[in-house]
């Protein structure tokens, strides 16, 4: 080496030259970002029922903009509220807009009943209202029972 690169001071300061060390230094600094030891078990839970509740309200599109913009507001674990925000991935989008129709329903004065087999243009628009009710209660019972089973978690961690 020559003598103008300064010299790592131990082994810990050495950059990893390998794509693999790189990875697992990634990884680890992930890992303590995500599960932050300063971060009370309280936060946690409340970072993962917000991420939830806003993956199924119908922000179509804003989830994740939403969902920074509010952990900053909150000072919430900013990653585990985007990472529960995608809660509602494609695959799942079929069951949230059913379930939140069938939820609303429990909740309007005229729910209107369909079946999978009848569900067209006309349908969902009939049941627009009884969708954004539904979503709205649907998502605060999903985002209380995974804040919950987060809170659950972590406390067995601990032990």
């Amino acid at each position: 080496m020559s003598d103008n690169q300064p010299q790592p001071k131990s082994q810990e300061e050495a950059v990893p030259t390998t794509f693999k060390a790189k990875l697992k230094q990634y990884l680890v600094k992930l890992k303590l970002l995500i599960v932050d030891p300063n971060e009370s078990d309280l936060t946690k839970s409340i970072s993962v029922a917000v991420g939830v509740f806003i993956s199924i309200i119908p922000l179509w599109g804003f989830q994740t903009i939403v969902a920074v913009a509010t952990s900053f507001l909150l000072k919430l674990n900013k990653p585990l509220v985007i990472a529960a925000s995608y809660f509602s991935v494609p695959p799942m989008t079929p069951f949230v807009l059913y379930f939140s129709v069938i939820f609303g329903g429990l909740f309007v004065s005229k729910p209107v009943a369909f079946s999978l087999s009848s569900i067209n243009l006309d349908v969902l628009q009939a049941a627009l209202f009884q969708y954004v009710v539904g979503s709205v209660a649907l998502a605060v019972v999903v985002a209380s029972t995974f804040g919950l089973a987060t809170s659950l978690l972590l406390k067995v961690r601990r032990r």
